[in-house]
């Protein structure tokens, strides 16, 4: 097991917890698990915002889409540029255009392979809405994959 959290790594260890955000995170879990939580139709409350967050200055480019049948919408994405990106550019990008979906609370999950999994919503009492969210998987391959 390794010791060091990356390269330039002396302390082995952090300096503190985030246990003060383990509240928001346990509440969006328990939303998120509910049977009725995600809402129907997300091609039509989220992909209208993909569409426009995703201009041609953009490096991504929408390649397909799909509603599974779990509710949750399937973005299939291509990386535009003529370079490689590295995966940090790559996340960039992506956590650009999930702000143009996200909601109050919410939760993205990192893959390998360049593939995303995203739980977003409303928490009942955070909103005049009745709580629900959104469940979305992204994958980002190459301008030739």
């Amino acid at each position: 097991m390794p010791t060091r959290r990356w390269d330039d790594d002396v302390v082995g260890r952090g300096v503190g917890s985030a246990a003060g955000a383990t509240p928001d995170l346990r509440r969006l879990l328990d939303a998120s698990a509910a049977p009725d939580w995600v809402a129907e139709q997300p091609d039509v409350h989220l992909l209208p915002a993909v569409r426009e967050a995703l201009d041609p200055d953009q490096p991504l480019r929408l390649a397909s889409t799909r509603v599974d049948p779990d509710g949750s919408l399937a973005l299939d994405l291509a990386w535009q540029s003529t370079e490689e990106p590295s995966p940090r550019t790559v996340r960039a990008a992506v956590y650009r255009l999930l702000g143009s979906v996200a909601e109050i609370s919410t939760h993205v999950q990192e893959h390998p392979g360049a593939e995303f999994t995203v739980v977003t919503g409303i928490l009942d009492g955070d909103s005049a809405w009745r709580g629900h969210g959104h469940l979305l998987r992204l994958r980002v391959s190459s301008r030739g994959g």
